[in-house]
């Protein structure tokens, strides 16, 4: 079996596996998904698509809305257990490496709405880190690194039939998925750890330089001063009101030291 018996999933080495590697948030849109997933079968019956949770990882948080829609849809069709399947429990990070590797394609899907413009998922990192192609919506961060660097194939929100073409299209076109996966493997590069911080790293020493827009670097004292206030004076008292210390935070590192300083 592609999938470890542990997992229970019948999903086989002849099948073509999509994975939605996260929960099923109220902002996505897995009913899209599951519509051309069921549209496509009419033409590919090795199609299967898990997604990896149901639940959230904070049990204190209600089962998202979505995700019961989404639930019902793939039974309404009879797609559930059979070619549409629902992980209930939330898998944790040591664990979720075993899903994505043994997966074909990473799939995201949501509407087009303010959230999903300048969100950042976490998942899709998880699809380059396991050299997948992406299945995802048009109009985000994302959705246009892959369309940039042909990382996969990218759909318009809530488009059915355009979205049962690409998974028919990635299922049947196996040299078209190593392509991908080739080319993912090159682009993750620019996600590494180095990389991504290295703006950071190159903030805090500019700071660390005492070159910050010509500003005086403070001094030990100073920062004393601003964060270990003495116990006596007007201004410690006043700073321990709520509408006082914000208002502090915001000023300048010199003007707090001196207004800190009035109390001593």
């Amino acid at each position: 079996a592609k999938m470890d018996r542990a997992f229970l999933f019948p999903i086989s080495e002849d099948d073509v596996f999509f994975l939605w590697g996260g929960v099923i948030s109220n902002w996505f849109d897995p009913l899209t998904l599951i519509k051309a997933m069921n549209l496509a079968l009419d033409k590919n019956r090795r199609l299967k698509l898990l997604f990896l949770s149901t639940g959230h990882p904070n049990p204190l948080l209600a089962e998202f809305d979505m995700a019961r829609e989404a639930v019902r849809l793939a039974e309404d069709l009879g797609l559930k257990g059979n070619y549409v399947f629902f992980n209930k429990d939330w898998v944790s990070y040591v664990d979720r490496g075993a899903f994505f590797r043994q997966a074909d394609v990473g799939v995201s899907i949501h509407r087009t709405n303010f959230e999903t413009y300048f969100a950042s998922r976490t998942r899709m990192l998880d699809y380059l880190k396991y050299d997948l192609p992406v299945l995802c919506t048009k109009g985000d961060f994302f959705a246009e690194l892959v369309e940039r660097n042909a990382l996969g194939l990218t759909v318009p929100a809530e488009d059915v039939e355009k979205l049962s073409r690409a998974i028919l299209k990635l299922a049947e076109d196996r040299t078209l998925r190593e392509e991908m996966k080739a080319r993912v493997w090159l682009a993750k590069n620019d996600f590494v750890w180095e990389k991504v911080t290295e703006p950071l790293v190159r903030y805090c020493r500019k700071v660390k330089r005492e070159s910050l827009a010509g500003r005086r670097r403070g001094t030990q004292g100073d920062f004393f001063a601003v964060f270990q206030p003495r116990q006596k004076g007007l201004v410690r008292r006043l700073i321990k009101k709520r509408f006082l210390w914000p208002f502090l935070q915001k000023l300048p590192s010199r003007v707090s030291v001196k207004l800190r300083r009035l109390g001593k």
